[in-house]
């Protein structure tokens, strides 16, 4: 585990954060946090997630030609759904997929992270890509709920307007995800930014 994420696992231990293997499980009190999720906003960690970068001159086009979204619509204003396939067309992995400058990065379950990068480099041959593991650098918690986005536009001073939609600031990057759900990428103060935030919404496990 890197050091950045395990610093922020020892961070959510002390405001009473629950862990196994890695994951959250709740904050003290899980039969509120699940009525929680139902009718308030809620806040959840989200960094035990896997994510693959793919960086290098060839990435769009090493993209286009593995995944099932079509690459040119993942930018830096706009995040998209895709799937990763099997010769014969079994789905074998299903990501969150956003651009940061000329980078993509791929968001799954953590128990696909390797097997899926394995497989996806092998497909890399002579292109010029790199796939790494930055799971471990990114803290990422999620917004939900239907105050969610006036909370996030008062912290962080802006919130997309749509889903799928991106919006930067300084304090973190935020992507909207379908049903008043935010999943955030924090920069800067991880810890400060999650308390700001937890004043207005119930932290939850998994």
């Amino acid at each position: 585990m890197g050091p950045m994420v395990n610093t922020w696992q020892l961070t959510l231990e002390s405001l009473g954060a629950a862990f196994k293997d890695g994951v959250v499980q709740h904050f003290g009190n899980p039969s509120h946090e699940i009525a929680s999720a139902a009718d308030a906003t809620i806040i959840a960690d989200l960094s035990h997630l896997g994510v693959i970068q793919v960086s290098g001159a060839d990435a769009l086009t090493f993209l286009q030609g593995q995944i099932t979204q079509d690459v040119a619509t993942i930018t830096a204003e706009r995040a998209g759904f895709a799937g990763f396939c099997s010769p014969k067309g079994r789905l074998l992995a299903h990501f969150l997929a956003w651009k940061v400058g000329d980078d993509y990065f791929l968001q799954l379950p953590p128990e696909l992270l390797e097997p899926i990068q394995k497989r996806l480099k092998m497909y890399v041959l002579r292109s010029k890509v790199v796939l790494t593991d930055v799971s471990n650098s990114m803290v990422r918690f999620g917004v939900a709920g239907m105050n969610a986005t006036a909370l996030i536009r008062d912290v962080l001073g802006a919130a997309p307007g749509e889903a799928m939609g991106i919006s930067s600031t300084a304090l973190g990057t935020i992507i909207a995800l379908p049903n008043d759900r935010f999943e955030i990428l924090a920069l800067g103060d991880a810890p400060a930014l999650w308390q700001k935030l937890a004043q207005r919404a119930q932290p939850v496990g998994e």
